[in-house]
């Protein structure tokens, strides 16, 4: 990736991300207690439970770089930076649910969440390694095609 792109990358993997996050949300609460109301209308825990998520997954997500450029790695290191954080979010967020004792976190919630997040978000991460190398295996093969495409008319002249 060149490194005048990287600023843009980032984000535009920080937006995906934040899609799956709020689908992942959405289809657990869904999975868990039927079809999700409009956000102001969730029970209060969740409508403190999901802003704390945000804060924690953008803060984490900077502090272990899941989002740097050229990220060398092997499979089972992303996968646990991806589920740490993941954890460590949901362990921040939970903290912050529970103050409300009035009206408590579901726990099956907190874990179907963890699983469909760490799921989601590692196998996007791993979907868009795999086009990006794809993309760039394209790029190699069409410069050496043209390379030998100017090679054959130099030869022919």
């Amino acid at each position: 990736m060149h490194k005048g792109h990287n600023k843009q990358f980032n984000r535009l993997f920080r937006a995906a991300e934040l899609t799956i996050i709020l689908a992942s949300f959405f289809l657990t609460y869904f999975s868990r207690f039927g079809f999700p109301p409009f956000y102001t209308d969730l029970p209060k825990q969740y409508q403190v439970f999901f802003p704390a998520y945000l804060i924690g997954w953008f803060y984490l997500s900077y502090r272990f770089q899941l989002y740097k450029g050229r990220r060398i790695g092997r499979f089972l290191t992303e996968a646990w930076d991806v589920a740490k954080t993941v954890g460590l979010c949901l362990i921040l967020a939970a903290v912050v649910g529970f103050f409300l004792r009035d009206f408590p976190l579901s726990r099956i919630f907190l874990f179907y969440l963890w699983i469909i997040q760490t799921s989601a978000c590692f196998y996007s991460g791993l979907q868009s390694d795999q086009s990006l190398k794809y993309i760039r295996k394209q790029d190699i093969i069409s410069g050496i095609y043209s390379l030998l495409g100017k090679m054959t008319g130099l030869m022919l002249s």
